[in-house]
């Protein structure tokens, strides 16, 4: 958990508007992937990062609001939005419904997951 000094940095790096328009993140952006992420030190020595999304997400709606298996996308489409309000949870197997054969094979061989054909 955060301490309230370590909430209010991050929502520092935080364009934030009105509640249904997109809050852009202007902190730390990963170089490998682009992934939005927070970084802080809870103690002395200790460097911890988190991905912005979720960190806002689970501001929002609990520490606990992000099941294991699952990730936080902005269902606006904005890559570099954080606002709660358009942030919605994925979880891989839900998504990869909709790909094409050729599609769930390619993310079979990259994530090591069974998806068989038999799903096909």
């Amino acid at each position: 958990m955060l301490s309230k000094s370590q909430i209010k940095e991050f929502w520092e790096q935080v364009a934030c508007g009105a509640d249904d328009e997109c809050w852009l993140w202007e902190g730390a952006v990963n170089p490998v992937g682009g992934a939005l992420e927070f970084a802080y030190c809870p103690e002395p020595g200790v460097f911890v990062s988190q991905k912005a999304r979720g960190l806002a997400y689970q501001l929002a709606y609990g520490w606990r609001a992000i099941p294991v298996g699952s990730y936080v996308y902005p269902s606006c489409g904005n890559t570099q939005c954080v606002n709660p309000n358009h942030l919605k949870l994925g979880h891989t197997i839900v998504d990869i419904e909709g790909l094409t054969k050729a599609q769930k094979r390619a993310f079979e061989r990259f994530q090591g997951m069974g998806v068989s054909d038999a799903n096909l």
